[in-house]
């Protein structure tokens, strides 16, 4: 009995926090304190969108279900398409697992299990007749801004007393869009700063329709970039610092309609406001170095003309000797035959 307890006050614990990132708590929904006949028919999260300071539109938001994990013996059994995730109750309340867990679980959504809107008040409801672990994702936020994907897992321990309730109430906020950020290094992945540089952002990968130009931070050696939900951009390097080669480097990022960003094509971390991307310049002197190098290279034609040409030279010089030696030792020859005839 002690070690149900300490299950139900542990996972508890896991649920009245931040399941996801920052915008997101919860809390218990006490409209019954007796337990149904069954249990999964009172099952039901309902998502209370909070206010924001910019008072953005807060209906219409669009969520999706996903049930990840049954409840057996107080432990999560992950569906086949999420085995591999490790998450269990106890671990709840411990923000780096639950992270850990979102990363793995977020990529690989199958397909929800339910669907709702948030209507004026900033409200939706599922009521999913399962228990377990739950992943909550949002489809659409509209001009709500985007809402990482969050966990919510039923039933819930009333902590003071020992009630199980199997409806939650979440609390969720819009975070900003996520800032992409070029970040200037060297081959040896120092940082270069302190020297002036641009990039701009195309909407077509070969650089045709530029969006706009956004001069580099020389301080932090960087370049800043902010998209919009569903718009794909192209970075690339405008002008190089000096002393560096201008990349011809291009990287793809992508704010998906749900505000999933993605460079590259790889999905970045949803809770992250400032995604780092590193692009690497080559120093000049050493392309023109490289350039040199090759230029001192001889090809094979020229190679073989220079082998020809000395070896023709060598020919002619032993031949032109041989010759004014045998002028030599035929004068030599005469004047000793005449000097015999005189004496």
């Amino acid at each position: 009995m002690k070690s149900i307890r300490k299950w139900m006050f542990a996972f508890a614990a896991g649920v009245m926090m931040c399941l996801c990132a920052l915008p997101v708590h919860a809390a218990k929904e006490n409209e019954t304190d007796k337990t149904p006949s069954d249990p999964r028919d009172m099952a039901a999260i309902m998502i209370q969108l909070e206010e924001v300071e910019e008072e953005r539109n807060r209906s219409g938001v669009e969520f999706e279900l996903f049930h990840i994990a049954d409840l057996k013996d107080g432990a999560f059994v992950y569906a086949q398409a999420y085995r591999e995730c490790t998450l269990q109750p106890h671990e709840l309340n411990d923000p780096q697992a639950v992270r850990k867990a979102l990363d793995y679980l977020s990529p690989r959504k199958t397909d929800p299990m339910a669907s709702a809107s948030s209507d004026e008040k900033g409200q939706a409801v599922f009521e999913p007749k399962e228990l377990g672990l739950f992943l909550v994702h949002t489809k659409k936020p509209g001009s709500y801004n985007r809402i990482p994907d969050f966990l919510c897992a039923l039933p819930a321990a009333n902590m003071q007393s020992g009630v199980m309730e199997y409806r939650i109430k979440v609390f969720a906020k819009s975070l900003p869009l996520p800032m992409v950020q070029i970040v200037k290094v060297d081959e040896a992945n120092k940082p270069i700063r302190n020297r002036a540089f641009s990039f701009s952002a195309s909407l077509d990968r070969e650089g045709k329709e530029v969006r706009n130009t956004v001069d580099g931070d020389s301080a932090e050696g960087t370049a800043k970039f902010l998209l919009n939900l569903g718009e794909v951009i192209y970075i690339r390097e405008s002008s190089a610092p000096e002393g560096y080669v201008r990349s011809d480097r291009v990287v793809k990022a992508e704010l998906k309609e749900d505000g999933s960003l993605y460079i590259d094509d790889k999905p970045q971390s949803q809770n992250a406001l400032r995604v780092g991307v590193s692009y690497v310049n080559e120093k000049e002197k050493k392309a023109a170095a490289s350039a040199s190098s090759s230029k001192g290279v001889p090809t094979a034609w020229s190679s073989g003309l220079y082998g020809r040409t000395a070896l023709f030279g060598m020919a002619f010089c032993v031949l032109m000797g041989a010759l004014v030696w045998k002028r030599r030792k035929a004068s030599a020859y005469r004047t000793k035959i005449s000097g015999i005839k005189n004496g």
